[in-house]
């Protein structure tokens, strides 16, 4: 079997005479004895070693190879040293290395064992970049990678760590082995690992994906169509400025803005001047400007309603010339005919009992007897006369009535808002650079199953629409929203959609970058930190993007560390807060322009009233007439009121008894719009707005 380390399973080696234990101290490849001891016996095989020598155990494979001129006699099971042995003080190869980090040695650890770097490794490249998987090259010394199985290792673990003195090993990267690179001519092969970031972003949960950036299914889509976690979480970190990266295998939310207080200062006595450059990206990648098109599609619960007012002005006379007001019933009847709900309905009936004094039938004026419960209407003392016969109660007649005439409908409102976010600072040096980004929030209507805009049909609430949550508006609508998507999805869509505006701008003026070089290895930098950083030209606190270390391990023998900085530039230094805002109704405002036209408030109706269905009509019967379109004013007996659509009594039929007109037919009518929700036209409301976003200057300016 394989000599293993660390060694759990071996009996100790123990003094032949004595039987007394035997330190043995296991170096590597080394088995050191010290010069003291002499037979040594091994419990189960004897492995007899001569005195006073240094004997050399070679490893190569699965075999123990110890050398014939030591005069080793070995027979059984491979060599195994126990754990309890006293290691003899290493020796570190990397002696300097930044502040306080300390010597170390270089460990690479694979599924198979451990790895001989120095053995092994021309050069090893450690690569950690902000929202990007972790890398590590490690390039085979001339002749030595191509003696080595590379597909035993292919998709197997592989962690790079530092050994310390007195701590635990440092973990530089960890990984799985992905590609090898060979290059036939000078016999160079080069491993390639990388951490498993698409598949660690997919293990994460959905409460854990809740957590990050922020979501809203109109603008992205709903969480269940999409194919895997790291797919959803591409579309979260659009909204916020940050990158996620993975933290001693936990997910972090990695901000692309600098600290207040920075985690280390870098200047000219860290920082290798010969190894520095700064660039500037190209002013075509700015994005100063974004506008956020947001189309809201929804359904506005219209309710109308139109208050009557109905008053006969009959005297008990008029009892006797025209004949009795309108029944109550013919009075309800001519309201419900409107396709309107009649409501809140209250009359008095007819005048009281009693005599008074009347001209009948065009004789003089004489005392006439009234009895509304008797039914009869005859001048006192002539009871042999013929009479008036009333064959109804008062409460039958509407002497003078009220009443309301209430209509709900549902109207589709397609509403635009257009919310612009942009920069001026970067506009007024750059220019306007924009962007159009649309989000489109859409009711799913379910027409009459749907519960809001059932419950806005139920009777009740004609009676007390403010109890459903409606609202009164200047030109007497009352109004309700009949949103059938989520509560706050408005609001949500246009907050989510206004942070990718903003993270856009934002990302777009991540526009330098400034790479420098460490003058020694620095394994404690991290792309969560930020420096405090002072190279001449470019100075600033500024937030790390991308660590790279590397160890040379044969030709110089030099290690460093490549820090890489993304750096915000803009005109003028600004903070960036996310502001909240509430969406711009517009419609709100329009509900005083209905697409239909009609009168409202209290409506009179008077007697004698006509009635011009088409204005066309009441043009036609003007141009015949020359009284003029009067205004509604009190109206006497017998006076006629001619006004286009007036709800009114119509009078129909008239009777001449001895020279006297009478009425003896009449249809009492109410008017009010015809409103149909199929023939409501769509409502289209477009309303702007802008708002400025903060952004940063990380650094001072360029010396020219």
């Amino acid at each position: 079997m394989l000599a293993i380390r660390p060694l759990a399973t071996s009996p100790l080696a123990v003094h032949v005479a004595t039987g007394a234990a035997v330190d043995i101290v296991y170096e590597g490849v080394a088995l050191l004895l010290p010069q003291s001891v002499g037979e040594i016996a091994y419990e189960g095989v004897a492995l007899l070693l001569p005195q006073a020598i240094v004997h050399e155990v070679v490893y190569q494979g699965i075999a123990l190879q110890l050398p014939q001129e030591m005069g080793v006699v070995y027979e059984g099971v491979a060599l195994q040293l126990p754990q309890t042995m006293q290691p003899k003080p290493l020796q570190y190869v990397f002696e300097d290395s930044f502040q306080d980090f300390g010597p170390f040695n270089l460990n690479v650890e694979t599924d198979l064992g451990s790895l001989d770097v120095c053995q092994l490794f021309d050069r090893i490249e450690i690569t950690q970049a902000s929202g990007e998987a972790s890398t590590a090259k490690l390039s085979f010394l001339q002749d030595v990678g191509e003696r080595i199985d590379l597909y035993q290792y292919l998709n197997r673990k592989m962690r790079i760590e530092l050994v310390r003195p007195d701590k635990p090993a440092f973990v530089l990267f960890d990984g799985e082995f992905d590609a090898s690179i060979w290059q036939v001519g000078g016999f160079f092969i080069e491993w390639s690992a990388l951490t498993p970031r698409k598949r660690m972003l997919n293990q994460l949960t959905q409460a854990q994906v809740d957590q990050i950036g922020y979501f809203q299914e109109d603008v992205f889509k709903k969480r269940d169509d999409y194919d895997d976690m790291a797919t959803q979480l591409e579309d979260r970190m659009s909204t916020i400025p940050a990158n996620l990266d993975f933290i001693d295998g936990q997910p972090f939310v990695n901000s692309w803005f600098a600290k207040i207080i920075p985690d280390y200062v870098l200047g000219p006595c860290e920082i290798e001047e010969a190894h520095r450059s700064h660039s500037v990206n190209s002013q075509d990648s700015i994005v100063n400007t974004v506008v956020v098109k947001l189309q809201h599609q929804w359904d506005l619960c219209r309710y109308a309603e139109r208050k009557y007012w109905f008053d006969s002005r009959y005297t008990v006379c008029n009892y006797a010339n025209y004949g009795l007001p309108p029944l109550n019933d013919t009075v309800k009847a001519a309201a419900q005919n409107t396709g309107w709900v009649l409501s809140h309905y209250e009359s008095s009936g007819l005048h009281d009992g009693g005599i008074y004094r009347c001209s009948w039938r065009g004789g003089f004026p004489a005392e006439m007897i009234w009895s509304p419960r008797g039914g009869t209407f005859e001048p006192v003392n002539e009871s042999g006369r013929s009479s008036r016969v009333v064959y109804n109660y008062t409460d039958l007649y509407a002497q003078r009535c009220s009443l309301m005439l209430s209509k709900q409908f549902v109207q589709p409102v397609e509403e635009s808002i257009l919310m612009t976010v942009q920069n001026a600072a970067s506009v007024r040096r750059y220019g306007e650079r924009k962007q159009t980004q649309n989000v489109t929030v859409t009711q799913v209507r379910e027409d009459a199953t749907d519960r809001k805009i059932k419950n806005w049909e139920n009777q009740s609430t004609y009676k007390n629409p403010a109890k459903q949550g409606a609202i009164k508006q200047a030109n007497g609508y009352w109004i309700i929203q009949a949103d059938n998507i989520k509560k706050g999805a408005l609001q949500q869509a246009l907050d989510v959609a206004v942070r990718i505006a903003e993270t856009n701008i934002l990302k777009s003026h991540r526009s330098h970058k400034f790479v420098c070089r460490t003058d020694q290895i620095a394994p404690q930098l991290d792309i969560t930190q930020t420096h405090e950083v002072d190279a001449g030209q470019v100075s600033g606190r500024f937030k790390v993007d991308q660590i790279t270390h590397v160890f040379d391990l044969q030709s110089t023998q030099k290690s460093y560390t490549e820090v890489t900085y993304v750096i915000f530039s803009n005109a003028e230094n600004g903070s960036y807060v996310h502001q909240a805002i509430e969406p711009p109704r517009a419609a709100l405002n329009h509900f005083a322009k209905p697409q239909y036209q009609s009168q409202l408030g209290v409506f009179n109706i008077h007697q004698g009233a006509r009635v011009f269905y088409e204005e066309g009509e009441y043009e036609d019967w003007e141009s015949e007439n020359t009284s003029s379109h009067p205004a509604i004013k009190t109206v006497s007996i017998g006076q006629t009121v001619y006004y286009y659509k007036l709800h009114g009594w119509i009078t129909e039929t008239t009777d001449n008894n001895n020279g006297v007109e009478i009425r003896q037919s009449k249809d009492f009518q109410v008017v009010a719009d015809e409103i149909e929700e199929e023939t409501t036209e769509t409502m289209e409301v477009e309303v702007t707005r802008t708002i400025g976003v903060g952004i940063p200057n990380d650094e001072q300016e360029l010396i020219a």
